[in-house]
């Protein structure tokens, strides 16, 4: 049966998808097309931009229509692009697509971590992993294709519910670490995905360090940058952990690998223990500052990116420290007022990041709720 299509703009970028007015929904059309990951494939394009030199091979794994593969060729920096899918049908759009924007991609029909083994020798410059699910899969193999030094991997997550604890025994089979609903759900599960991808990297004598990490919607997005050497991957260890986590308090603590974790909280309470993920940076500022974006998420990852991690949702710390959540922005005031550096979140609208200890944020709680 011939795909029903339709013509799109994206970017600088004219693309053939299948009818979202015949398919209703991504899922259910022959050939996957998600129209709200628009913002993410503009963005993945600027970081690629800025990351990469001209002419840089560039693999679009599960490449679908196309829509990012094409979008490099047609707004990158003359990069040298290929798409690989398991589908005869989605390369077949993506050759119109390639036609239709006047752009050349190398094509391949094969099943992703099977072409990952037969292509390593490419030692593509970047490989951008988009799956519908989990990459986690393909990410032992991508560390065998990628270039060791000073490549880059660019991986996206759609299911945040395993990641960010909602299902911890689905996180527990796919990722390997433990996770639990926690206040600051989006940042342990994209830490999670970090910490997840580092592993594999070192099974290989590789180590990874995130240019630009960020959730958005229902979904969880990495660039990270490759490194190669044993002596890089202890040095990675060292940002990998465990976070532990009061449930009744919303205090948190964080510890390395190998350091003893305590028990109980200070209120007495039973700690909840997280991880092993990430526990290091989630950005590089000095590539981040390069970009030019103007969307809020991305204005407010550039603020945020500066401060120590983990972020506060102030309206759970004022419910279980039972006191009334004033406005956040007269609790960034009087935080900065006492000379703390504080930013809000992309990851809570309701959160802040903040150098200010756990304790200097529950007494400007408790003073405002007095007022």
């Amino acid at each position: 049966m011939e795909i029903q299509l339709e013509e799109i703009k994206e970017g600088e970028s004219r693309l053939l998808v299948p009818s979202l007015e015949v398919y209703k929904e991504p899922s259910k059309a022959p050939v996957f097309y998600n129209p709200k990951m628009a913002f993410d494939r503009s963005l993945s394009v600027k970081v690629l931009n800025e990351v990469l030199d001209s002419g840089a091979k560039v693999l679009d794994l599960l490449s679908a229509t196309g829509a990012r593969a094409i979008r490099y060729a047609k707004e990158g920096k003359q990069f040298s692009v290929w798409a690989n899918d398991v589908k005869s049908t989605a390369i077949a759009i993506v050759k119109k697509n390639a036609e239709l924007n006047a752009v050349s991609i190398r094509t391949s029909i094969d099943e992703a971590n099977h072409f990952l083994l037969e292509k390593r020798a490419e030692n593509f410059d970047c490989i951008d992993i988009d799956p519908f699910g989990s990459p986690i899969n393909f990410v032992f193999n991508a560390s065998k294709a990628v270039r060791a030094k000073n490549g880059l991997i660019c991986a996206t997550a759609t299911d945040p519910g395993a990641l960010s604890g909602s299902f911890p025994r689905a996180c527990f089979r796919k990722y390997s670490y433990i996770s639990h609903k926690t206040s600051m759900k989006h940042e342990i599960g994209l830490r999670g995905l970090i910490g997840s991808i580092f592993r594999e990297f070192a099974k290989n004598s590789l180590s990874i360090e995130p240019i630009l990490s960020y959730a958005n919607i229902h979904y969880y997005r990495v660039f990270l940058r490759v490194m190669p050497g044993n002596k890089r991957v202890n040095r990675g260890l060292k940002k990998m952990g465990f976070i532990s986590w009061c449930p009744k308090c919303d205090r948190r603590h964080v510890s390395g690998l190998w350091e003893e974790r305590a028990k109980n909280c200070d209120c007495g309470a039973d700690l909840i223990h997280i991880g092993p993920l990430w526990i290091g940076e989630l950005g590089d500022s000095t590539v981040i500052d390069t970009i030019k974006d103007k969307s809020m998420l991305f204005s407010t990852l550039k603020e945020e990116i500066r401060l120590p991690f983990l972020h506060y949702n102030l309206h759970y710390l004022a419910k279980v420290n039972k006191v009334s959540c004033p406005k956040i922005a007269d609790i960034m005031a009087a935080l900065r007022k006492e000379g703390y550096r504080v930013s809000r979140t992309h990851f809570n609208s309701n959160g802040i990041k903040t150098n200010a200890s756990y304790d200097v944020i529950l007494k400007a709680l408790q003073k405002l709720s007095k007022n």
